[in-house]
């Protein structure tokens, strides 16, 4: 497992360490295709990109949903000599543990760096994926709970799909007043919907995801996840075709298939790249012919528009889920003052 930490220099810089993690600050994971990162949104506003993880082969099988996690109880016979099916039947030394997911060991590597870095005990965290249609969501979110359990970690927020925190962390959710504001009240809201597209672009997929978006709410409206248009996919098959445009053009289908005919709305609100490749040229050019294809806005849409969230694209996801986690926390210290502040009257 290896291991990449980004909070060693500023660390050293502020002289041996941050302060013990608080209430003001907010602490996300994002589990991408490979690899998983974790992130913390400071009191100041700042963001701490901690640690990014690669993960072991069961965890990248794992995430593109091509291995079956074991279920039943792992039983070890102590100190029996005999065979296991002796053991296991008539040895009355038993010890019965549960079987570990794939997702176990990365949590709790990146929630100990966390740790390490924040000089602090960890008590909440929120999580996301840049796919929840591949895996299986009710395991995951199982396996996601085992693991932070395992380190006492037991207010987390619930695993959800990256788009649901890139859209609001970058501002980029529509805003509808309540019906009893009327049109000409300051206060009054009436954002049009929109079309939002998501791409996690990783060495061994393209995890991508159509949604409509409107007062705030997303709704998936298709998802794409394969690891033959992941960067080493793709790059793969350019190596082996002697047509490349073959495999330019096997991207291009693929994605104008998942984003659909166009309808009444032909334009796009928002594109949102991440991802380790996230800044690779050859993609870039492709999403951009391919959007150009497929929106008569597609040829201006801003590509880069994920780096007001992050320089650093792999961190886009857990920097997003580490604002969540600063929202929610703000919302209930806000509630918990205004209760305190009635009863003082």
């Amino acid at each position: 497992m290896r291991i990449c930490y980004h909070s060693l220099l500023l660390s050293s810089v502020l002289g041996g360490g941050l302060a013990a993690m608080d209430f003001d600050t907010g602490l996300g994971i994002s589990l991408s295709s490979g690899y998983a990162t974790i992130s913390a949104r400071l009191r100041d506003g700042a963001y701490l990109d901690i640690a990014k993880i690669e993960g072991s082969e069961r965890y990248k099988t794992y995430m593109l949903g091509q291995n079956e996690e074991p279920t039943g109880d792992i039983i070890s016979s102590k100190y029996c000599l005999f065979s296991q099916q002796i053991c296991q039947k008539y040895w009355p030394l038993k010890r019965v543990t549960k079987p570990q997911s794939a997702l176990a060991p990365i949590i709790q590597a990146l929630v100990a760096a966390a740790g390490s870095t924040l000089d602090s005990s960890i008590n909440s965290i929120a999580v996301s994926a840049s796919d929840l249609k591949t895996i299986n969501h009710e395991v995951a979110l199982r396996d996601v709970q085992a693991a932070l359990s395992k380190v006492r970690v037991f207010n987390w927020k619930r695993l959800d799909h990256v788009a649901h925190q890139l859209v609001p962390a970058l501002d980029l959710q529509g805003r509808c007043s309540d019906p009893y504001i009327l049109p000409e009240d300051p206060r009054y809201h009436a954002d049009p919907a929109q079309v939002i597209l998501t791409l996690d672009y990783t060495r061994q997929s393209l995890a991508a995801a159509f949604w409509d978006e409107e007062c705030g709410v997303l709704s998936q409206r298709s998802a794409l996840h394969t690891p033959e248009l992941g960067h080493d996919g793709l790059e793969s098959c350019r190596r082996n075709e002697k047509d490349v445009k073959v495999c330019n053009e096997g991207f291009k289908t693929a994605l104008l298939q998942m984003l659909g005919k166009p309808d009444s709305n032909d334009t796009i609100g928002a594109v949102l790249v991440i991802g380790e490749y996230a800044n690779d040229d050859g993609m870039l050019a492709l999403l951009r012919s391919t959007l150009k294809e497929r929106f008569s806005n597609g040829g201006s849409i801003d590509l880069a528009l994920i780096r007001e969230l992050a320089t650093e694209a792999a961190y886009a996801g857990s920097r997003a889920s580490a604002w969540a986690e600063w929202g929610a926390k703000s919302a209930t210290r806000g509630e918990e003052e205004h209760v305190a502040a009635r009863e003082l009257k």
